[in-house]
């Protein structure tokens, strides 16, 4: 509502009363517009701060994603088989390790 429409309704109001019983109310139209006034720059500011917390929160969520992608899969690194100098392992028995004499066999 605008403040042109209030006045409207304001002066309709006081043709309807008269001037006496306008005035006694007068005060209270007052606090009732300008009560409107303060909740409608209230509303406009927090419209104002979730739109900028929007906005922040998309960035966070974009550099979110950008370092998810950085990190290396945990997959990809348990199904990577090591590459190792080593000979596969064989049934080894103690005789194949020791001689007769009891002396490694290398």
């Amino acid at each position: 509502m605008t403040e042109d429409e209030l006045k409207t309704i304001s002066n309709n109001i006081k043709e309807k009363l008269g001037d006496e019983s306008f005035a006694m109310i007068g005060d209270d139209l007052g606090q009732i517009i300008t009560g409107r006034d303060l909740m409608e720059k209230d509303i406009r500011a927090r419209d104002s701060e979730i739109s900028d917390l929007k906005d922040k929160n998309q960035k966070l969520v974009d550099a979110n994603a950008s370092l998810f992608k950085q990190i290396p899969s945990v997959h990809a690194a348990e199904t990577k088989p090591e590459e190792d100098d080593e000979m596969p392992l064989k049934n080894v028995s103690l005789r194949s390790v020791f001689d007769k004499n009891g002396n490694f066999i290398k």
